[in-house]
């Protein structure tokens, strides 16, 4: 059973390990895991600070990556335990072409979705 509660305690929502090494940063241009440098200090307090970061690779916006398993056994029990909630597929309609397609639900959880990515996947086809 997937306990979502231990995402914020930086636990495994599988097991109840601890997450060490829990978040990782993405840079939004070459989509490679990077290093981040501050460019500056937006605003100040005591406890927490709003700062400008970018990627050291590209000097590009960057996105905070999160762990939610604390290995591969669990990671795979974990998308074993989505598919059964929400499916193996799911049905995703492009808003741009308005074709619809059969996209599998553990690309989605480790990849994300992209509209521009849609083509890729095959249409879905409803069985009579």
């Amino acid at each position: 059973m997937v306990n979502w509660a231990n995402q914020v305690r930086n636990l495994c929502v599988c097991c109840d390990k601890p997450l060490l090494d829990n978040s990782y940063w993405i840079c939004k241009r070459c989509g490679k895991p990077c290093q981040v440098k501050i460019l500056k200090e937006l605003e100040g307090g005591e406890k927490y600070k709003l700062l400008d970061v970018k990627s050291e690779c590209c000097i590009a916006d960057v996105e905070n990556m999160r762990k939610s398993t604390c290995s591969d056994q669990c990671h795979d029990k974990l998308v074993e335990d989505l598919e059964k909630s929400f499916g193996k597929d799911k049905k995703v309609v492009d808003i741009v072409t308005g074709k619809t397609h059969r996209v599998p639900t553990k690309q989605i959880i480790e990849n994300g979705l992209n509209q521009n990515d849609l083509y890729k996947y095959p249409e879905w086809l409803e069985l009579n």
